[in-house]
């Protein structure tokens, strides 16, 4: 995390069996690395750093935890008392940040109360939805994941995708990263996710609710690797135009990391309105 008298920060989620890990390298690069703007990259309950859970959080809820976080993570860095807030999502994390974007503008606990009103007052200012899962074909790990029994996935599911990550992994840069992070992640939590992530793409109504949202929002995919053809259509179906990152795969952070910094600036200037471009 960093800091920002600003009051602006971004907020990274992760995607399915990574950790904050795989945002380091865009982290090292304009706009984000500009003092100006502070950085929130939690690593979700079971993956990373962070502890796995006594049981696997259904998306929904990692997203209600998520909201609750953000000003507890504002008030530990003494940010100012009202701040704004970038949600920035990939993969499973955009579709994590797609349901926290269809709720209340103001990031807080469902429940929160007057025991919560010293924490900084944090307002959705935009959504930068990287590889968000659209259609069935961007399941490439959840739709390899989801098969399995939780008990089979447990024994030797987890393994048997980590070992698949690991053979892309010798030519690739992002799948070298993606493997650390999956190595450890919770295998419960992994195919909780893998199950939601599944049903949610089959049914192919993400991308009219992205259309639908009201805030500042772009969707940005990585070509010829990324997302599925079936999803661009979805997009162009919703009236949505995506950001095309080229050559790149689902990581075009990784893939294209200047080019990825450079089209999140503009967003930030010129549908955020926070920074000169």
């Amino acid at each position: 995390m960093r800091a920002a008298s600003s009051g602006r920060f971004v907020l990274i989620v992760h995607g399915l069996g990574e950790s904050g890990l795989c945002f380091r390298r865009v982290l090292e690069r304009p706009p984000l690395a500009a003092e100006e703007l502070g950085i929130l990259v939690p690593d979700l309950p079971g993956y990373g750093r962070s502890p796995w859970p006594a049981e696997p959080l259904s998306l929904a809820r990692v997203a209600e935890q998520l909201r609750a976080w953000v000003p507890q993570a504002l008030a530990a860095l003494d940010a100012p008392d009202s701040c704004e807030v970038v949600l920035v999502g990939h993969s499973m994390g955009g579709v994590i940040g797609q349901l926290i974007c269809e709720g209340a503008e103001l990031l807080a606990a469902p429940d929160a109360g007057p025991g919560t009103s010293s924490l900084p007052r944090a307002r959705l200012a935009g959504f930068f939805d990287v590889e968000g899962n659209l259609s069935y074909g961007d399941c490439g790990y959840s739709g390899r994941a989801a098969p399995f029994t939780l008990d089979e996935f447990v024994e030797h599911g987890h393994t048997e995708v980590c070992r698949q990550i690991l053979e892309l992994a010798q030519d690739d840069q992002a799948h070298r990263s993606y493997f650390a992070s999956a190595s450890f992640s919770d295998p419960r939590v992994f195919h909780r996710h893998s199950l939601e992530l599944v049903e949610l793409s089959r049914g192919e109504g993400l991308a009219r609710r992205f259309a639908r949202l009201e805030l500042p929002r772009a969707y940005l995919l990585g070509a010829p690797r990324g997302a599925a053809r079936r999803s661009r259509q979805l997009l162009e179906e919703a009236g949505v135009e995506p950001l095309v990152i080229e050559p790149a795969g689902h990581w075009p952070f990784i893939d294209q990391p200047d080019e990825f910094a450079s089209r999140l600036a503009r967003f930030l200037a010129e549908d955020v309105g926070w920074m000169a471009s």
